[in-house]
């Protein structure tokens, strides 16, 4: 016998300002922690310099960033369910921004290994648990853009933070980019403290009171009863949403790790100018991020089905964005190339804001965190493996031209095939009704 909740009682809507100052703390909250990931490629020429490395062993170190965050990102959003949201936000950038201490006192092969796992240990929850309170400010039908906006952050650090990275350590060496991370961090916990805060779309299990989930939502798997996280794992929805979220996360830490490198060996840019272009492809992406949200949004107001509104919208985008990115290593030109790379990650990229919404769809607010803890944990497994293979792919190949034609051809071709799953999978509205009768 099943227990289900109380009919859904209508949530008064939040505050405009409150609404869009929590996100915009959010996105900020994200573009720092991708620009603590991208300042390693950008630092990368001057680092394999100074400690002597080799294109495998400086891959092993982008990997390396991935070696914890994949099981704190799934613990972290199982911790932060019961925990007060705003409070694990502060204490994550806090903790992230001490991370580069050691390689700042004494630089080593070590000491960067070191930084760079524990990085990624603190930064692993960092996207469930950065969604999960952005959530809680909106309802089912309006998550598309929110979402896109946060995964944009991974653009204003590339196009924001990046260049000025580039310039700083142009002028104080790859010191004083780890250095102004540090600072920046420390700045947006001060920040943070007075304006964050949880919605009325929200679980906090820290409050007392007869309904710790609040009131229920419409329109999602607020309104029903929790399920293990087990069984929502093991549903097509779920397994589709992975599966593209492997895909395009490889390609993102393919970008941060080796772009800046792809533009100095294969198009003969400087060291500056690479960084700060690293975060070209982006300016795509970024439009293809809010855009599909917007449309995902407006076709859900209307009635469209979710299998359509999200999971049709991001699996189309989805492959084209890997045929182009195939096709870019075989273009004519240099400048052709890059386009079609440009447009490939875009595809790509633009997708990936669909996925949290897909996931959250599953769940009630109770379950958020951890669903997104573990739809991420998954999907970031292809971090581990995206640095590496790339630089021992250019280790074997004849030119850099050549290594990076056959990178470009291995991960546009995993991103094509994960877009086609993606569309055959995803059907949020079949999987929360099994969910709900089992």
């Amino acid at each position: 016998m099943t227990t289900r909740a109380a009919p859904a009682v209508p949530v008064a809507p939040p505050r405009a300002a409150a609404t869009w100052t929590v996100t915009a703390m959010a996105v900020l909250f994200i573009a720092v922690s991708w620009a603590d990931k991208a300042v390693l490629g950008l630092a990368a020429t001057p680092l394999m310099r100074e400690l002597h490395l080799s294109e495998s062993a400086f891959g092993f170190v982008g990997s390396s960033f991935y070696f914890l965050s994949i099981l704190t990102c799934l613990l972290g959003g199982l911790v932060a369910d019961r925990l007060r949201l705003r409070w694990v936000l502060f204490a994550l950038v806090l903790g992230w921004s001490l991370t580069s201490v050691p390689v700042l006192a004494y630089a080593s092969l070590g000491t960067l290994l070191f930084g760079r796992i524990t990085l990624g240990a603190v930064e692993g929850p960092a996207n469930p648990v950065a969604l999960a309170l952005t959530y809680t400010w909106f309802p089912n039908d309006r998550r598309g853009l929110p979402s896109g906006l946060l995964n944009a952050g991974a653009t204003i650090a590339k196009l924001g933070l990046a260049p000025l990275l580039a310039v700083i350590m142009g002028v104080w060496g790859w010191r004083g980019g780890f250095t102004a991370l540090v600072i920046i961090g420390l700045v947006w916990c001060a920040v943070w403290l007075p304006l964050g805060r949880t919605g009325p779309y929200t679980s906090d299990s820290a409050r007392p009171g007869p309904d710790p989930a609040g009131p229920a939502e419409p329109g999602s798997a607020s309104a029903g009863r929790d399920v293990p996280l087990r069984r929502v794992a093991r549903t097509r929805t779920f397994a589709g949403a992975v599966i593209g979220n492997f895909a395009v996360f490889g390609l993102a830490t393919l970008v941060i790790t080796w772009l800046p490198s792809y533009f100095q060996a294969v198009l003969g840019m400087g060291e500056v100018q690479a960084g700060s272009l690293l975060g070209l492809p982006s300016v795509f992406g970024v439009v293809c991020l809010v855009g599909l949200g917007w449309v995902s949004d407006r076709l859900l107001r209307r009635g469209v089905p979710s299998r359509k509104a999200r999971g049709l919208l991001a699996g189309t985008s989805m492959t084209l964005g890997g045929l182009l990115l195939t096709a870019s290593g075989y273009a004519p030109a240099a400048a052709a190339g890059l386009v079609l790379l440009l447009l490939g990650y875009a595809g790509a990229s633009g997708s990936v804001g669909l996925g949290g919404p897909v996931v959250a769809e599953l769940v009630t607010p109770r379950r958020r965190a951890g669903a997104l803890g573990l739809y991420y944990a998954i999907g970031s497994l292809s971090g581990v493996l995206a640095p590496w293979l790339t630089g021992a792919i250019l280790d074997a190949a004849a030119s850099p031209a050549a290594g990076y034609r056959t990178v470009f051809t291995v991960f546009g071709a995993a991103l094509a095939a994960a877009g086609v799953a993606y569309v055959l999978l995803v059907n949020p509205e079949r999987d929360r009704a099994l969910l709900e009768v089992a």
